[in-house]
Formats: structure tokens, C-alpha cells, sequence
């Protein structure tokens, strides 16, 4: 039941990450779904699987998509990007 729970969760948030047009919620989305991915992997007793997934996908991955938004001008200070 809770599996499923998250499996319903993690469709959701794939479908979010691929329909939204904002790249900051679509990268916000993005490490949801991470999060769903080391949870399962983590409820289907792969304690090896969930810590690098954790690390690559969750600190890695986000990192370097906030790095590229911000060296192609889609992050200013204090502004909304389009």
C-alpha cells in the first residue's frame, strides 16, 4: 500500500516535471522526484541504491542544472524567470 503510495507520487511528479514551462519549478519537481526514487529504493531494501541515488540525483544533478540556469540568465536577483 505505501509503495504504491509513492509510485502514484512519483508518476505525478514525472508528469509535473515534464508539462511545466517554468524551468526553477520544473528543477523543484525534478528533485521531488528524486526524492520518490530514494524512498521506493529505499522501501524495496536497497540501502546501496538509495545512498547514491540520493547523492547523485538529489545534491549533484540540482546543483549543476542551478549552475547552467544561472550562467545562461535564467536565475536573476529577485526576479521571476520566464
Amino acid at each position: 500500500m505505501l509503495i504504491d503510495l509513492f509510485l502514484i507520487l512519483f508518476l505525478g511528479a514525472a508528469v509535473l516535471v515534464v508539462l511545466e514551462k517554468d524551468l526553477l519549478r520544473a528543477l523543484i519537481f525534478l528533485s521531488m522526484l528524486s526524492v520518490f526514487i530514494v524512498i521506493l529504493s529505499y522501501l524495496y531494501k536497497a540501502p546501496a541504491v538509495t545512498v547514491t541515488v540520493a547523492v547523485v540525483n538529489a545534491a549533484a544533478t540540482s546543483m549543476i542544472f542551478l549552475v547552467i540556469m544561472n550562467k545562461i540568465g535564467l536565475l536573476n536577483r529577485g526576479e521571476k524567470c520566464d
